[in-house]
């Protein structure tokens, strides 16, 4: 009796991993078509764009206004939604490549060397809530900052100007898993001191990134500021400081000591006043008093 109750037991085990097996083919297929069903319903309800191109509208899924994205990138298309509420999103690769695909796949690209060429930013970058967040966050209140929220990455761009034209942006991410952090999104060879196209004030404020600069600029009088924007003094930084400024105040944390007094070394040559802060914070993480009591002559 005992040998039988073993031999049934055994043979539900076998039944019980089959069921098993047959379900995880089942979800399988179930999932597959799923897959399908949707990217059939995004070709038929969606202009699917071209290469490099992208189209914007209302999400199929929440169906709020303008926050669903679908971007075509060679044989990868992506869609989201940017609702925190939805967050519908989704990627297909592998997809037909036109002739005109593979022609702009293989075609060279020229890299144009004009310092001033005008950054077309129409079809990627708009006004967004999280700007205003973004900049609560870091206590700026200056309506003057030229920026701009990037949706496809989720940056907030500070755009880069030269006689009123936008040039160049840095979009600093969002979200803390989007690598790189920062993003130059023309890569122009450009000094850059803001405010922009305007008259140079008594004093230049060196800082670590674009954030930390208008901050400066926001609670410093008389002051401009320079981003390095995590890189060394350039040539094109240290003729523009020569050429403009007699008084130079380099304000990075105490970790860039070492670097701060090697550009000073520098910039002295040019210059009547220069001198090292060395910070416990970045200027973008400080209070606007310790921003005044630090950085003001």
């Amino acid at each position: 009796m005992v040998i039988q109750l073993q031999n049934i037991r055994g043979k539900s085990t076998e039944q019980n991993a089959l069921l098993s097996k047959q379900s995880t083919v089942v979800r399988i297929i179930i999932k597959e078509m799923i897959v399908i069903m949707i990217e059939s319903w995004i070709k038929d309800n969606f202009y699917v764009p071209q290469f490099g191109e992208t189209y914007r509208g209302s999400c199929p899924k929440c169906k709020r206004y303008n926050t669903f994205t679908v971007s075509r990138d060679l044989s990868t298309i992506k869609w989201n939604c940017y609702s925190s509420s939805c967050n519908y999103r989704g990627v297909k690769t592998n997809l037909d490549m036109s002739i005109d695909d593979v022609r702009r796949r293989f075609k060279p690209e020229r890299k144009e060397h004009n310092r001033n060429v005008r950054f077309n930013y129409d079809d990627s970058l708009g006004y967004s809530y999280h700007i205003g967040n973004f900049l609560d966050k870091y206590c700026i209140n200056n309506r003057d900052i030229p920026v701009l929220y990037d949706p496809l990455e989720r940056r907030v761009a500070f755009m880069i100007q030269h006689n009123g034209e936008n040039i160049d942006a840095i979009g600093r991410a969002l979200d803390v898993w989007r690598k790189p952090k920062w993003k130059r999104y023309n890569d122009i060879n450009n000094s850059i001191v803001v405010p922009f196209d305007a008259s140079p004030k008594s004093n230049l404020i060196i800082v670590e990134d674009i954030i930390s600069a208008w901050k400066a600029v926001t609670y410093l009088d008389d002051t401009d500021a320079m981003p390095l924007l995590g890189t060394s003094l350039s040539t094109n930084n240290l003729n523009k400081i020569w050429d403009t400024y007699n008084s130079v105040t380099i304000a990075l944390d105490k970790d860039a000591t070492d670097k701060a007094i090697n550009m000073s070394r520098r910039i002295f040559v040019g210059v009547d006043k220069c001198k090292v802060v060395a910070l416990e914070l970045d200027i973008k993480d400080m209070s606007v008093e310790e921003i005044q009591k630090r950085c003001l002559r």
